[in-house]
């Protein structure tokens, strides 16, 4: 079994979700309370149309193009990945707009997938590396995170282990 940054295991090696560990009261600004509501941040904006490079603290905000697949989502006005996951975390915490960056910027604490809590990020990488992480979503509970996964796809709440197969690690906001 391959282990990844932080003991995490590739999730085609995983097994389901086992059920979330109790979360600790308080882990440096971090709360249930707080990530509960990093949780609804997100999920506000079901339905809503992914845009690669948009969303930000405030909300959503027009893309911008640069494959074939995103040509049209410099007239979008939507999030991205990590558009949505900057606004859900915007009240407690200023994050980079880069899935890679903030890996290490919301958060010190990595929880590994028996521990994962409600507003805790969650990021896939295509080489195991911190470097390599391409998408990030914010974990809901009950093996569920809510994603702006692709240009043509609308923010949506998808199985932890129907997202992508290359699971790079979590992070803990505020920790």
């Amino acid at each position: 079994m391959t282990l990844l940054l932080n003991g995490a295991v590739p999730v085609a090696a995983a097994v389901p979700v086992a059920a979330a560990q109790p979360a600790p009261a308080r882990m440096g600004h971090w709360t249930p309370a707080i990530g509960g509501r990093i949780a609804q941040r997100a999920e506000r904006w079901l339905g809503w149309p992914y845009s690669f490079g948009a969303g930000n603290a405030e909300g959503p905000t027009f893309g911008h193009p640069v494959d074939a697949d995103s040509r049209n989502d410099g007239s979008v006005y939507g999030f991205d990945c990590s558009g949505l996951t900057l606004f859900a975390v915007a009240p407690w915490r200023s994050l980079p707009h880069e899935a890679s960056q903030q890996y290490h910027a919301a958060g010190t604490f990595h929880p590994a997938l028996d521990q994962l809590q409600p507003g805790d990020l969650v990021f896939w990488s295509r080489d195991g590396t911190v470097s390599g992480i391409g998408h990030v979503a914010v974990y809901l509970g009950n093996g569920q995170v809510v994603q702006a996964p692709r240009s043509g796809l609308d923010v949506t709440v998808t199985p932890l282990y129907g997202v992508e197969h290359a699971y790079m690690g979590a992070t803990r906001p505020l920790s």
